[in-house]
């Protein structure tokens, strides 16, 4: 694994549907490989008229898209946005696919804000550099849920499923493409409300966030803008939060992508904030597009799904079939059976269970009650002293220091804009559980990272995370505009250590 393998190009499947979208527009980019390359056949990019959470509804806006472009493909690939997935960078000696999945599966389960089981994990490699003893793996994990959203989606259009990308390594792949990057190219992906930042460094992706900012009404401006500086202070915040793993880093090049209208205006103060040159991405050079009127920005993620889609596997994700352990994926086909058998077993036993002569043992179950009755003579004292001491408990239990605890989670609450709470439970352990309304299905994933970042110096001086935290169960809501009921389990470290609550 020295480099990339040659080109696996699918020739006689007919062509491939890139698709992307978010909730100003839909893009769609109809490609077919070749032996002389990747071509572009057409391009489509029309705004968004489908409530983009509902995946009936964006099956119906791609159905009629594609029938009135006249796209007759029906093969389709999609992008995970960065905001969607976990993404850890692994360092990992070198060895099979199977050896590297079975790392990657053990080294993630530590950095999981949810249950495994409720996750699908794919992970990607950076090509190695020279005789490099170890490998560059980004692993990404999704809930289940959202997997699930992209298929019905997809299906409910009429189309095949093939695979499920993630958009910062699309992303990466455009920039790539033709080119022999070197140095540092910083990425800006804008969208309507959320930014892609992605730090690419000899043409491996080194680094990748997403902030909630974006071109609200389609368009940046310089002047007056507030978007704009909101824009600039998080692609800052974004090479900060780099430069702690690479000191001193200085960037080469800037490109801007994405679905805003970017001017020279733009461009000349990214230039002036961050020292390098910038311009907006152009399609690629090996890539064949001959019709390019609407332009290559917006479609960068979907030009990047075209052409990793002709390289091998293991340097691009597949979140539909993701690469596990042989021993993992060999384990659950062989305990189908066993499952029913299982199932069949305990069915069994409980109609012979239920056929039970528990007659026989009437007499000492009488017995055994009237012993309990005598026992319990005295049992409203009893109860009304419990319920004394409970609220005793009660009442000592509230000097927890709640209240810090919220304070500390309230200064990394995203804006409420996308999500707000409406209810908020403690328990003894330490565990808080916020109730939120979200516009979507993806916002209480991003109070889980946020949270999960908030640190302490220990005794030692060396920071630590406060806490750990998952996200709870998810149904939809009446509000219209904050559809989704969702919420966000956070456990205090230090509480769930002594399995007691603060004093």
């Amino acid at each position: 694994m020295r480099g990339v393998k040659a080109l696996r190009l699918p020739i006689g499947e007919g062509d491939i549907l890139c698709i992307d979208w978010d909730e100003r527009s839909l893009r769609i980019l109809e490609a077919g490989a070749s032996r002389s390359g990747v071509k572009v056949r057409t391009a489509v990019r029309v705004p968004m008229t489908a409530k983009p959470t509902d995946p009936a509804a964006m099956g119906e806006l791609l159905r009629k898209t594609l029938a009135e472009h006249r796209v007759r493909a029906r093969r389709a690939i999609v992008n995970i946005p960065r905001q969607d997935a976990l993404l850890n960078l692994l360092s990992l000696p070198k060895g099979t696919q199977d050896e590297l999945a079975a790392m990657v599966h053990i080294q993630i389960a530590k950095d999981l804000p949810f249950a495994k089981d409720q996750t699908v994990i794919d992970f990607a490699v950076s090509p190695a550099k020279g005789e490099d003893a170890t490998l560059d793996v980004w692993v990404a994990a999704v809930r289940n849920s959202i997997i699930d959203y992209y298929r019905q989606a997809i299906t409910a259009a009429g189309l095949r499923l093939e695979r499920v990308g993630l958009r910062p390594y699309a992303n990466m792949a455009a920039i790539n493409a033709g080119v022999e990057q070197t140095g540092r190219t910083l990425v800006v992906d804008i969208g309507p409300s959320m930014t892609e930042i992605d730090v690419i460094r000899d043409g491996r992706l080194a680094y990748s966030r997403s902030a909630t900012v974006g071109a609200v009404e389609g368009e940046l401006t310089v002047e007056g803008s507030a978007a704009m500086d909101d824009l600039l202070v998080e692609v800052n915040r974004t090479l900060g939060a780099y430069r702690s793993t690479d000191s001193g880093a200085k960037i080469d090049r800037i490109i801007l992508a994405g679905t805003a209208t970017i001017d020279d205006s733009v461009l000349g103060a990214f230039q002036e904030r961050f020292g390098a040159p910038a311009q907006v991405f152009s399609t690629p050079p090996n890539l064949k597009w001959r019709d390019q009127d609407a332009g290559a920005a917006p479609f960068s993620s979907a030009i990047g799904l075209a052409l990793s889609s002709v390289t091998e596997n293991l340097y691009y994700f597949n979140l539909l079939a993701p690469k596990e352990p042989e021993s993992e994926r060999r384990e659950r086909i062989r305990q189908v059976p066993y499952k029913a058998a299982i199932i069949v077993g305990l069915c069994a036993l409980g109609a012979i269970a239920a056929y039970y002569p528990l007659h026989q043992r009437k007499a000492e179950i009488a017995t055994i009650q009237r012993d309990i009755d005598q026992l319990n003579s005295d049992k409203a004292d009893r109860d009304e002293l419990a319920k004394l001491l409970g609220d005793l408990e009660d009442w000592q239990r509230q000097n927890n220091y709640w209240i810090d605890h919220l304070l500390r989670i309230a200064e990394v609450f995203p804006s409420t804009k996308d999500v707000y709470m409406t209810k908020v439970d403690f328990k003894e352990s330490g565990e808080i559980i916020l109730e939120v309304q979200a516009t979507d299905m993806f916002q209480a994933g991003n109070i889980v990272q946020a949270v999960r970042q908030i640190k302490e110096k220990d005794a030692k001086g060396k920071l630590q995370p406060l806490y750990t935290a998952r996200v709870g169960g998810a149904a939809e809501a009446n509000d219209p505009k904050y559809a989704v009921t969702d919420h966000v389990i956070i456990q205090i470290k230090s509480m769930a250590q002594t399995g007691t609550a603060r004093r």
